[in-house]
């Protein structure tokens, strides 16, 4: 084939449906409907098999299509994965961001870059996969709500474990200046609920301080902090080369007399290694159900400690 005509075609296809893609208002928690229906569509008239999953509403729903191979050999198949959610707008923009705009040999448009151009690449390139000899399958995986939490690609990956659909290389489109990143940390975020007893300043010792208790919580994860730290591998590709902890907020309390009742905490760790986030959840709660919650209950038997994973 040329590939020098097939490129300029590329290229033209790619921009015209990145400008396509660009006027689908796809922000997070938004129908993202008659985006995958476009993509599909496309998909589809090259010979792509196609599934959908969905959010428990069937509002916003995720596509996972597949050009089969056209012989067999023992190569992994090719997953190439983008999300088709965008942050919404902010203040600033000199273009209509749903709109997309060519400026000095530069496209201006809500999700251009995160991701919506790495979709339009993947389905530009699709006519040259269907038309091609391949020795392995080629998905294409468009999941919703990435930009908030992840809220569809685990939706998407319970049901390629229902069809064993398992062992493949994964290209994930996130911009990272054209260089290839093979590796990053986990993300776990959490909330901590303290609930003890309220009463007047007064009398502390009739109370049960949600926001003293979560005060020593914090303490307790401070000092896990430094502890991870100290648990850095050598060779370790990332920066800082440790796995982080970080306290995103604390919330509680009325007044300055009254002795508040209920306090809760923001926090997340990013792993390097799952064995540091394991080692991070079984300490603090050793702490919190040795030792925070027998002295909180010891005054008022219902206190409570509960940790919620927010993902």
């Amino acid at each position: 084939m040329s590939t020098g005509n097939n490129l300029e075609e590329i290229y033209s296809n790619s921009i015209k449906i990145l400008k396509d893609l660009i006027a689908f208002k796809t922000v997070s928690g938004e129908n993202n409907t008659q985006l995958i229906d476009y993509c599909d569509n496309i998909l589809n008239t090259l010979g792509a098999v196609s599934f959908r999953t969905y959010d428990e509403e069937e509002k916003r729903v995720n596509l996972f299509s597949t050009i089969k191979a056209k012989k067999k050999s023992k190569k992994k198949p090719i997953i190439l994965s983008g999300h088709t959610d965008v942050v919404p707008v902010s203040k600033g923009w000199a273009t209509d961001p749903f709109d997309a705009t060519i400026k000095d040999d530069k496209l201006f448009g809500r999700g251009s870059c995160d991701m919506k151009g790495f979709i339009a690449c993947a389905l530009a390139y699709a006519p040259i996969f269907s038309s091609s000899n391949l020795d392995r399958d080629i998905h294409f995986s468009f999941t919703f709500d990435e930009e908030t939490a992840c809220i569809g690609a685990p939706i998407l990956i319970k049901e390629l474990k229902k069809r064993e659909i398992h062992d493949c290389i994964c290209i994930v489109g996130e911009p990272t200046n054209m260089k290839i990143i093979d590796a990053h940390k986990g993300c776990y975020e959490y909330t901590t609920y303290f609930e003890g007893l309220a009463g007047h300043s007064s009398q502390p010792e009739k109370g049960v301080s949600a926001v003293e208790f979560a005060a020593r919580y914090v303490n307790k994860l401070l000092e896990l902090k430094e502890n991870l730290k100290s648990r850095q591998l050598k060779d370790s590709i990332f920066e800082p080369p440790y796995s982080t902890l970080q306290i995103g907020g604390i919330f509680g309390g009325i007044a300055h007399n009254v002795i508040a009742d209920k306090c809760h905490v923001n926090w997340e760790t990013r792993p390097v290694v799952k064995e540091d986030g394991i080692f991070l959840n079984n300490e603090i709660d050793k702490f919190t159900n040795e030792i925070l919650l027998p002295e909180m209950q010891k005054i008022y038997p219902k206190s409570s400690i509960k940790k919620n994973y927010n993902w």
